[in-house]
């Protein structure tokens, strides 16, 4: 029987943000969902670890990444550049506590406190 189950396609489907197919088969690789043949298979806590790694991926990621196009022969895609605010930073980051919570990932929740950013006046250091 063919796998009509395409682990690209369903990571695709779980957000708006577009990724490299690379970084999609990895994460398929290594939540397990290279192994189903049905969508049907995927639990819970397989596709919240999906998306887990999709959200530390634009979280940890650069915040804007340029238009791009592919073409071979007659077919061409296009991609548009895209632009993540703080303002989605931030509702990734509490999707994420909220997820690491409920899976008891308390190093990882404990990592995303300990980080920030702020800024730094060149100036102040040689005062």
């Amino acid at each position: 029987m063919e796998n009509l189950f395409d682990p690209i396609a369903y990571l695709n489907g779980l957000t708006r943000f577009v990724f490299e197919k690379d970084a999609l088969e990895n994460i398929a690789y290594e939540n397990g969902l290279m192994e189903i043949t049905d969508r049907s298979e995927v639990s819970e806590s397989m596709k919240d670890h999906c998306l887990i790694a999709l959200y530390e991926m634009v979280v940890n990621g650069p915040w804007s990444v340029a238009s791009s196009s592919l073409q071979h022969g007659s077919y061409r895609q296009d991609i548009g550049s895209e632009t993540v605010t703080a303002t989605i930073i931030q509702n990734l980051k509490d999707r994420l506590k909220s997820l690491y919570k409920k899976y008891g990932m308390d190093e990882a929740l404990e990592s995303m406190d300990d980080g920030g950013m702020q800024w730094v006046n060149e100036n102040s250091l040689y005062v």
